[in-house]
């Protein structure tokens, strides 16, 4: 048999493949991991729009049902009746 009937990869291109597939797999396990934590940020924050939505026309309905205080007047509270209770609000 001659060398030059011989096919194949030699050693030295099979370890240079294997470490350019590790460092391929390792940046988008990264990206994979960032994507899921801008997600997961970007979920968090609607809930906090809606939730303030949802509580600007209570307060809304409130000062006009109730009529507008001559001082200024604080209020806050939790979001614990809409299932959220780690959100806090205060106007």
């Amino acid at each position: 048999m001659s060398s030059s009937s011989r096919r194949g990869f030699t050693l030295l291109e099979v370890m240079v493949s294997v470490g350019i597939l590790a460092v391929s797999l390792t940046a988008i396990s990264g990206i994979t991991g960032g994507s899921y934590a801008a997600s997961e940020y970007a979920r968090g924050v609607t809930i906090a729009t809606l939730l303030a939505r949802s509580k600007m026309i209570d307060l809304e309905e409130e000062l006009w049902k109730d009529g507008f205080p001559d001082d200024e007047k604080e209020f806050d509270g939790e979001f614990d009746k809409e299932g959220r209770p780690d959100f806090r609000w205060k106007a």
